[in-house]
């Protein structure tokens, strides 16, 4: 009998990502993460190739590529999360708080660019998400309240030179409102998703109330850890619920006073 090919590069599952457990604690070079992680390019690697010899192109930062919309989903009533998928042979790679740059015409057939930070990457780099927030009066809301799945739209990048050290600072203070946090959830993943960065992270963002708030499954996944503080400041809303005690801020906008308030305890030295 013939022995077995060995899988394609569609057939060959993810590398599974080892338990806590399976962590002896003792330093050793390579630890069963870092193996993991090599495991885990290897295999983006292979489905980029998409088992051919020659090698995927990288998404460009100076020339637009036509991705593909797969996919929309609504966190609030005016904020949607888009998934393209790049076309094949393409992939994109990007660090945390980076962003693409959105190029479409509007209806009186002007171009028009906007900036669109990177809320995930799949594992396989083929694809990416960006969340929007659709304004009623503005000019590429309207462009993008109009499209539909198996639009193909322009985009480039990844842009932005944010580089996260870990435990370079012990602490990391993060402000953001509405979807101006985007950036920052990238971070926060990053850092909470290393087993070996102990960085205290502390976000605050400011939503008018509860509804408004996204994306509210994630920001609760991030409360579970030990090293993540979330204050949300709700300037509408009087009768929030918190996720657990001392989180939320109802009817507070954030400012100044806000943030030197007793309320944040941040160090005197950062305000």
């Amino acid at each position: 009998m013939d022995p077995k090919p060995p899988p394609s590069s569609a057939e060959e599952p993810v590398p599974d990502k080892p338990l806590d457990s399976d962590c002896c604690g003792q330093g050793c070079q390579p630890c069963v993460f870092d193996i993991y992680e090599q495991n885990l390019r290897i295999w983006q690697t292979r489905q980029i190739q998409g088992g051919n010899s020659e090698l995927a192109t990288r998404m460009s930062s100076d020339n637009f590529t036509s991705c593909s919309l797969v996919s929309i989903d609504a966190l609030t009533d005016s904020t949607f999360l888009y998934t393209f998928s790049l076309p094949p042979g393409q992939y994109l790679r990007s660090n945390p708080g980076q962003h693409l740059i959105l190029n479409a015409l509007s209806h009186d057939k002007h171009s028009v660019s906007r900036q669109y930070s990177i809320y995930h990457v799949k594992d396989d780099c083929t694809a990416f998400s960006v969340i929007i927030k659709l304004y009623s009066e503005g000019v590429v809301s309207r462009i993008i309240s109009q499209w539909s799945f198996g639009i193909q739209c322009r985009w480039r990048g990844p842009m932005g030179d944010f580089v996260h050290t870990p435990l370079k600072f012990s602490k990391l203070f993060l402000l953001g409102m509405g979807t101006g946090i985007v950036p920052l959830l990238s971070v926060i993943r990053s850092i909470l998703n290393d087993e070996m960065d102990e960085t205290f992270l502390h976000l605050v963002c400011g939503f008018r109330q509860m509804t408004d708030v996204f994306p509210l499954d994630e920001l609760k996944v991030f409360s579970a850890f030990w090293n993540f503080k979330l204050t949300l400041c709700l300037s509408r809303d009087k009768t929030a619920p918190s996720f657990r005690p001392g989180q939320i801020i109802c009817d507070q906008r954030i400012d100044l006073d806000l943030i030197k308030s007793p309320k944040l305890n941040l160090p005197d030295d950062l305000v």
